[in-house]
């Protein structure tokens, strides 16, 4: 950057030189000086978008693995699973820039579950071109499942993953080197979708087949249970054998496949792939949102490591910044129609059912300043030792989980004109 700028510099300086001799007369001229460009404001404020580039659509099908209710975890739920094959990035030259960008320090891969609204804005911010704006090359990957991710960030081909706070707490226990950096969605929105030739009640649910991405003891998989238990008043029960649960890829096709077949007659389901099945013919039984054991309740957060983060500080935030400004674009009224545009096609979905997503921007459920609320590890935690889970872990014992001093940092270097970006959230 510097040296172009010098050449300008130095060109302009000569123009002047020869417009001088060309009157004849005797000029004195200053060069003109230049800054070097700083690390440039998202682009959350109604600028032009570009297509969203590279981001995998996680279609995968197959048959689910039917886990028989109280019984042990179900296949392909090993939380030991062989991470993603993804190189671990080298650190790129300090001068290479991207026009109207900071100098890139770092590339960092970033794996999600499936490429669903939950992961919106850093789908935004890959395809936008905003953490390149922070001075990162980000890439963003799918895994399938919390435990992959986690896999794959201890295995290293990933640096940060989205995880379920109750699916990371468990890998946290065997490698305390985990830890959260910051909040991904601060609301639950599960429904729970059912094949209506079947179930038309929650009494229905007696004797039939659940699915969910997860097993049985986490995530989803727990879900399921707390849906049911409350929408049916406590009277169906999966530790009673009253139904089971199934783990299958949440994917559109995955799910109606499933569901076409008979092999399920419910899922758990997150917009925008609940709104398909919706249209499919599959209406939803149970909202999440609306049921009192819900409240409070978190989604996911950000995860890293601690031994990679306190060597690659400045990757961490400038990362943190790029998160940030990309929730700011996501949530500017005027770029709505382009991220539903990115959400359809990185999900593989129709442009109306993508539509049906932006209520989770409306919500409010992404963090503007990255925070994880200070009773969201506790209210997960609650959860889990409620089903019999995590029963040696106490509140205390997840301080060590979080540092938001990443994130702190990441929001007090935002320019002010990101943090003042106009959102659909009412205030």
């Amino acid at each position: 950057m510097k040296t172009s700028l010098s050449h300008r510099t130095k060109g302009v300086f000569a123009v002047l030189v020869v417009i001088a001799a060309a009157c004849g007369s005797s000029t004195k001229s200053s060069a003109p000086s230049s800054s070097a460009a700083g690390a440039a404001t998202a682009a959350a404020t109604g600028a032009a978008t570009t297509a969203a580039t590279g981001a995998a659509t996680a279609a995968a099908t197959g048959a689910p693995t039917t886990a028989a209710a109280g019984g042990s975890t179900p296949a392909g739920a090993d939380t030991t699973a062989a991470p993603l094959k993804t190189a671990a990035p080298e650190t790129t030259p300090p001068d290479l820039t991207t026009p109207g960008a900071a100098p890139i320090i770092g590339n960092i891969t970033f794996s999600g579950v499936t490429p669903n609204a939950g992961n919106w804005a850093l789908q935004a911010g890959v395809a936008e071109g905003i953490f390149k704006q922070y001075g990162i090359n980000a890439k963003l990957i799918y895994s399938a499942s919390s435990p992959a991710s986690i896999a794959a960030l201890f295995g290293g081909s990933v640096q940060f993953t989205t995880a379920l706070y109750d699916a990371a707490i468990p890998a946290w226990q065997k490698n305390p080197d985990l830890e959260y950096v910051a909040s991904g969605y601060d609301l639950l929105p599960y429904e729970l979708i059912v094949d209506p030739t079947k179930i038309k009640t929650v009494a229905d649910l007696k004797g039939k087949t659940c699915a969910a991405q997860n097993p049985p003891t986490i995530g989803d998989g727990l879900y399921v249970q707390l849906m049911i238990s409350e929408a049916s008043n406590n009277t169906l029960s999966y530790a009673n054998k009253d139904y089971n649960i199934a783990t299958l890829p949440i994917t559109a096709p995955s799910a109606l496949g499933a569901l076409k077949s008979g092999q399920i007659q419910c899922i758990a389901e997150l917009p925008p792939v609940s709104g398909t099945l919706n249209n499919a013919g599959y209406p939803t039984l149970i909202h999440a949102s609306e049921l009192a054991q819900f409240k409070g309740l978190p989604f996911f957060g950000l995860n890293t490591l601690k031994s990679w983060a306190t060597a690659h500080t400045d990757q961490v935030v400038a990362f943190l910044e790029g998160y940030l400004a990309s929730i700011a674009w996501l949530e500017n009224p005027a770029n709505k129609d382009a991220a539903i545009a990115l959400l359809a096609k990185n999900a593989g979905l129709p442009v109306g059912d993508a539509t049906a997503a932006y209520s989770w921007v409306t919500a409010g459920g992404f963090p503007r300043q990255g925070l994880i609320k200070d009773d969201a590890l506790a209210n997960d935690l609650k959860l889990a030792q409620q089903f019999g889970r995590l029963a040696d872990v106490t509140n205390a014992q997840l301080a060590s989980i979080v540092d938001l001093s990443y994130v702190k940092q990441a929001y007090a270097k935002l320019p002010q004109s990101v943090k003042d970006t106009p959102s659909v959230v009412s205030p």
